[in-house]
């Protein structure tokens, strides 16, 4: 099975307040088509991924999608 995805990017957020330590996590990701991602997130090692971040995380996790309706050059 061969799922595409055309590009990716991680990036963490920290924010340092007194007394307290805050990070936000995000993955931007650009699939070939919305059927290449629903396969992706029913792979094992992605529900893995997810059940660790429900677990580790100190505010719910999200997923969003978003579509790009325009690409401008």
């Amino acid at each position: 099975m061969m799922i595409l995805c055309d590009g990716y990017l991680y990036k963490m957020d920290t924010f340092y307040e007194p007394l307290d330590e805050q990070y936000s996590f995000f993955s931007f990701e650009v699939w070939t088509s919305p059927e290449a991602l629903e396969k992706h997130v029913r792979t094992p090692h992605v529900r893995q991924f997810f059940a660790f971040l429900q677990q580790a995380a100190s505010s719910p996790f999200k997923l969003e999608k978003y579509e790009a309706k325009e690409i401008r050059e």
